[in-house]
């Protein structure tokens, strides 16, 4: 869909983004893997279906590294594959560590995330790696020139 908006000096030409209903509510959900599963790829067929099951065991590859690192953090998942949308071109995934474990990580476990940062770490999934830092602490938000040149921290 296309919208022509009026400016200053005549038209442009706008396109709109069409929003896929979400899969739940608005707000925070503390799902398994399996309920995942079950709300974002069960309810499809054909070839939706097929999609999103490539797209859940590529986030389940992620959530396998974490737990063979042994690394103490939180997964955020979003996107549009908690959308009604068929065919989702990837899962957004936000990993959270504390700064208290960040400054006692393991060689794999810095590997891993400084992995989970490039650009295409597991085919699928769009991954972050974030510090969260305590009240106190420094906030500090920042993109680079690239996509994935960028910093957060999160306060707890």
């Amino acid at each position: 869909m296309v919208v022509i908006r009026r400016v200053r000096g005549g038209s442009r030409i706008v396109p709109l983004k069409f929003d896929h209903p979400p899969l739940l509510a608005p707000g925070r959900h503390y799902l398994s893997l399996q309920q995942i599963e079950i709300l974002c790829v069960h309810p499809f067929t054909g070839y939706a279906r097929s999609r999103r099951e490539q797209l859940f065991y590529a986030l389940e590859d992620v959530i396998q590294q974490l737990l063979i690192v042994k690394l103490p953090c939180e997964v955020f998942v979003d996107g549009s594959f908690f959308t009604e949308k068929p065919d989702p071109g990837d899962v957004d995934c936000l990993v959270a560590v504390e700064y208290s474990v960040m400054k006692i990580l393991t060689p794999e476990q810095r590997t891993l995330i400084d992995g989970l940062n490039q650009e295409v770490y597991v085919a699928g999934v769009d991954s972050l790696a974030v510090t969260k830092y305590p009240p106190s602490g420094p906030s500090i938000f920042w993109i680079g020139p690239r996509r994935r040149e960028r910093r957060r921290s999160l306060r707890t």
